[in-house]
């Protein structure tokens, strides 16, 4: 009591490909940064804690596990100075930016998303992570271009697209900026527009909405 999970942000996943399937998901040792809301009237203390973790394990072929993992929280009747370990300033390091404002609509069978990013030199490829699953297939990649300083994003929808995103009201998800010298991602959660005006030209060079594998 007294004690709140606050947030949990998730660090960028990777395109994996797994035989024919291509899935998002982590390799090698992710790292979470939770944050906890502590209560002023919690008595000092050392407070233990349980966490549990589910996951999907994909070698060959993907079995769910779960594992618990237990910790302590130290509550001080003072304010000592923060300490950040080396772990979670990487961690943090490695969580995507957040970008407010855009939007999300379905034209002509294509997917329109509108970010305010501003224009970046040298694009090889962008990703885009959604959070709602059956929008796109995952195994495609967004053409892209820029409009007065935000990225126009195109993509080919399902056909449940509509109704998911019309449900929901918003997509959600990360874009995943890949130029020859760094890797950006940003975060989004913008509002899904039926009758949106977003338009988007398709370019005749270079961006083809293909698989990752050939990308």
């Amino acid at each position: 009591p007294g004690v709140t999970l606050k947030d949990i942000s998730w660090p960028t996943p990777s395109r994996l490909k797994r035989g024919e399937t291509v899935f998002y998901g982590y390799e090698g040792s992710p790292e979470w940064v939770v944050t906890l809301a502590i209560d002023p009237n919690v008595p000092a203390g050392t407070y233990p804690i349980t966490l549990s973790a589910f996951w999907i394990l994909c070698d060959g072929t993907c079995v769910p596990a779960s594992q618990q993992f237990e910790t302590s929280l130290t509550v001080s009747p003072t304010a000592p100075e923060p300490v950040v370990s080396q772990s979670v300033r990487k961690a943090k390091s490695l969580l995507p930016l957040s970008v407010s404002g855009g939007e999300a609509t379905i034209n002509h069978e294509n997917l329109l998303v509108r970010l305010p990013i501003h224009k970046m030199d040298d694009v090889q490829k962008i990703v885009l992570f959604p959070e709602q699953g059956g929008v796109f297939a995952v195994e495609q990649v967004p053409l892209w271009e820029w409009q007065d300083d935000e990225l126009i994003l195109s993509i080919y929808s399902s056909a449940d697209a509509t109704d998911i995103l019309t449900k929901g009201k918003q997509f959600v998800g990360l874009c995943q900026i890949i130029t020859p010298s760094r890797t950006v991602t940003y975060s989004f959660d913008v509002p899904y527009e039926a009758h949106s005006r977003l338009t988007f030209q398709e370019p005749s060079w270079k961006q083809v909405n293909i698989p990752e594998e050939m990308a």
